[in-house]
């Protein structure tokens, strides 16, 4: 009666946490990761199920099915751990060990011997869970979630591993039919409900944070270009700055503006105005690298932020954006008409604030309007367009 009560713990635990996950995948249904961590722990409720309450647990076909339905459960969660850390848990190798575990599995049940048994399955999971420790711990995400999962799984790995021969060590060679009433099971399946708790209480805490997260970078991202906005791109700068100050790493802003967007507008619409403005965001974080930041700071006024990158090298980055966009086809837009960007940049200078940096860098802009647009206006260097065909737009309103 106690091995009944006791054996309705885990699959309670796992259902509960089943629905959790549910819950959070209703919420951003794009997270298949999350399902697969539903499915994880409901076919861990099954297969707890069919061993405890079936009639003859231990006949091949029971066997069977336990193994093969722990194999989904097992697989599920690996493959979610990797689906949310960007990388690939290959489901053919998964199959693989079910399908080579199940044979050994089930060549074993006509032995009385339980251990055979009990080493095949608990290697089976063991492996997944290193395999998938492994793939993980060569992840992009480097976060202490992240790096409390990896620890996680290996040490549940580990676990699989020495349970039998601990048992072994304990209680020596076991019976199939002593198995379901030995005190070794009664371990498992308290230590089969700590683990379950333990990795649910992470994955819901990593899938909660994703979710957070995802909120805040919505809120930090321009809708039109895609983009940190102004705040967001504040915020990453000065860190930025604090990090080249600690490694003496040189770090320039440019600051560019869309010339005559007014008169885009006036002439082609709000939509043809929209449509440069994604353009030139696409084509800035096409030009610039993972390490940099890009912020769309106003309407039509973009930040870069160029980590180890100098006056010089800064300069002609700003120039190839500059001579790139002025090609660009905007839908929208005449044929025959070319919309121009004009840029300043400036290169940090130890001790400098941020604010003192843009003010540098927005001067340096508001000098390559004066001298017609078009161009790249450094500390040191002008770079300015050889060649102006098709027309560019040049109305006679002040600098804009």
């Amino acid at each position: 009666m106690q091995q009944q009560i006791l054996g309705l713990v885990t699959p309670a635990i796992a259902i509960l946490f089943a629905m959790t996950f549910v819950m959070l995948w209703v919420r951003n249904r794009k997270a298949s990761h999350i399902l697969a961590f539903a499915i994880g722990y409901v076919a861990l409720a099954v297969g707890f199920a069919v061993f405890h309450y079936s009639p003859d647990p231990n006949g091949a076909v029971a066997t069977l099915v336990m193994h093969l339905v722990y194999c989904l459960s097992v697989s599920a969660i690996c493959w979610g751990t990797g689906s949310r850390a960007g990388v690939r848990i290959r489901l053919r190798t998964i199959v693989t060990i079910a399908l080579v575990s199940s044979a050994v599995i089930y060549m074993v049940t006509f032995s009385d011997n339980h251990n055979p048994r009990l080493y095949a399955a608990n290697a089976t999971y063991g492996l997944l869970f290193a395999l998938t420790a492994q793939i993980l711990s060569r992840s992009a995400r480097n976060d202490t979630i992240d790096r409390i999962i990896v620890l996680l799984l290996a040490l549940i790995s580990a676990q699989f591993f020495v349970r039998v021969p601990i048992q072994l060590a304990l209680q020596g060679p076991m019976l199939a039919s002593e198995y379901r009433e030995s005190v070794y099971y009664s371990m498992v399946i308290v230590s089969v409900a700590i683990v379950s708790l333990m990795l649910a209480m992470t994955l819901v805490t990593a899938c909660v944070a994703d979710q957070i997260t995802a909120v805040r970078k919505e809120a930090d991202t321009d809708d039109l270009t895609g983009l940190m906005t102004r705040r967001s791109f504040e915020e990453a700068a000065i860190e930025m700055l604090s990090s080249a100050g600690n490694t003496d790493t040189p770090v320039s802003l440019v600051v560019a503006d869309i010339d005559h967007f007014k008169q885009v507008n006036d002439i082609w619409g709000h939509q043809a105005g929209d449509n440069a403005i994604a353009a030139f965001g696409r084509l800035a974080v096409g030009l610039t690298r993972d390490c940099d930041l890009v912020g769309r700071i106003g309407g039509e006024e973009y930040c870069f932020l160029i980590w180890n990158c100098d006056s010089a090298s800064s300069v002609r980055l700003a120039d190839r954006v500059r001579s790139r966009f002025a090609t660009l086809a905007i839908d929208g837009v005449s044929p025959d008409m070319r919309i121009t960007a004009s840029f300043g940049v400036a290169t940090w200078r130890t001790g400098e604030g941020y604010g003192r940096l843009f003010a540098r860098a927005d001067a340096a802009l508001y000098r390559a309007k004066e001298q017609g647009r078009d161009r790249v206006v450094g500390e040191q260097v002008t770079l300015a367009p050889d060649i102006v065909e098709p027309r560019d737009l040049a109305p006679t309103a002040a600098v804009g």
